[in-house]
């Protein structure tokens, strides 16, 4: 099995962006985890660790296009993706109309 584990400071001294992941300065990581899939598109979820508040940049390949999504507030532009946290968690997912482009997309977190 496995787990999924948030761990949120609770007050106390220490220096701004001690303990992110990774050491990076985003303050959050996201995994993306490709879902059901049909003939012309498929389903993504993204699991966000490191924050209870985020926004996540998706890449999308080719002409994909976002048919929904759930569990955030999500805006497309071009071929880039917005989703910020609405309050529902640190997990959401989207269904991505493939258009003749298979690839799972790409995401990355920024915290706040």
């Amino acid at each position: 099995g496995s787990s999924n584990i948030t761990v949120e400071g609770a007050g106390g001294g220490g220096s701004p962006g001690a303990g992110a992941p990774g050491g990076g300065s985003s303050g959050c990581e996201v995994s993306v985890t490709r879902g059901e899939e049909w003939g012309d598109r498929f389903n993504v979820e993204y699991t966000v660790t490191g924050s209870s508040s985020w926004t996540v940049t998706i890449g999308l390949s080719g002409n994909q296009s976002v048919q929904s999504s759930w569990n955030a507030d999500v805006s497309q532009s071009g071929n880039t993706v917005t989703a910020r946290s609405d309050g529902s968690g640190n997990t959401f997912g989207t269904t991505i109309y493939s258009d003749g482009s298979s690839a799972t997309p790409t995401a990355t977190c920024q915290a706040g």
